[in-house]
Parts: C-alpha cells; sequence; structure tokens
C-alpha cells in the first residue's frame, strides 16, 4: 500500500447533466444511486400495493397504475428487474435527452428501436402498434382475466 491519495474520480463521477429539466447539474453517478434507490423503492410499494389489493382496491390500483406509468416505458417487466439494470437503461435515456436538449417521449424512443429490432419477414416493421409503443401492463391481463374467471362462476352459480 501507498500513502499516496488515490484518485476517486472516475469519468462518470466528473460527468454533469446541464441542461435536463429535472437533474441540471448533478452528476451521472448521483443521479444513478439516486435512480436505483428509487426503482427499488417503487418496486416494494408495488408489491405492498398488490398484497393490500384485497382490502383497499381503489388506492392499490392507483399506487399500482402510477408506478406502473413511471417505470414502465423503460422496461415492462420493471417489477422484476435489477434495479442497476433499469437505472442503466433510464440513464441511457436521460442522457441522450440531455445530448439532444430536447425532451424526446420513451414511446418515441421505443418505436424507433421496435422498427429497427423487428424482422422484416413478420410484417411487424411497418405494423401501427409497434410504430405507436401501444402496450398493456401485465397486471390488466391478470386483472381481467380474474374478472372473466368471476363472471363465469357467478353465470355458472345463476343457472345452477
Amino acid at each position: 500500500m501507498t500513502d499516496q491519495p488515490q484518485p476517486t474520480d472516475t469519468a462518470a463521477d466528473t460527468q454533469h447533466f446541464t441542461w435536463h429539466p429535472e437533474y441540471k447539474g448533478r452528476t451521472i453517478e448521483t443521479v444513478r444511486r439516486d435512480l436505483v434507490d428509487a426503482i427499488g423503492r417503487d418496486q416494494r410499494a408495488y408489491a405492498l400495493a398488490l398484497d393490500a389489493a384485497e382490502k383497499d382496491e381503489h388506492g392499490a390500483l392507483q399506487t399500482i397504475m402510477t408506478l406502473d406509468a413511471r417505470w414502465s416505458d423503460f422496461d415492462l417487466g420493471w417489477t422484476e428487474a435489477d434495479p442497476a439494470a433499469l437505472a442503466n437503461r433510464v440513464l441511457a435515456v436521460e442522457s441522450e435527452r440531455e445530448r439532444r436538449h430536447e425532451m424526446i417521449p420513451v414511446s418515441d424512443l421505443r418505436a424507433s428501436l421496435n422498427r429497427m429490432n423487428a424482422p422484416i419477414a413478420d410484417g411487424f416493421a411497418d405494423s401501427d402498434e409497434v410504430a405507436s409503443g401501444l402496450h398493456i401492463p401485465r397486471w390488466a391481463y391478470i386483472a381481467i382475466t380474474v374478472l372473466v374467471v368471476l363472471g363465469l362462476i357467478a353465470l355458472l352459480i345463476r343457472i345452477v
């Protein structure tokens, strides 16, 4: 070991957001740490809202929809995603916004990525659904399925 001080600044530590409306003046590494914390906190809040859905359905649904709107543009499976990996994805988008000095809607970025990644042979490259970035959250599929099953059960009980 040497007694000389070791440099602690990395390139990410010294890079700052200069224009971004939300992160202006903050270092990239500080924003990354805050995003990891926020994602982890929101994942726990999402799980708690699902657990509390039987007691307060309206409140749980509102919480779930708010959290899903915040992170699902970056990853549809954000509730199970690694917070650090998702934070890096969010940071990549926000850094690109900073570079361009404009607020790019994430849905536009997703649509352009989908068009680039979609196989032409499948006929999805020019699809309106891909271009609009349309997606339905997994919790909505689950809720619809539960409602259909409950409706069928009620119908069977009435018939019998």
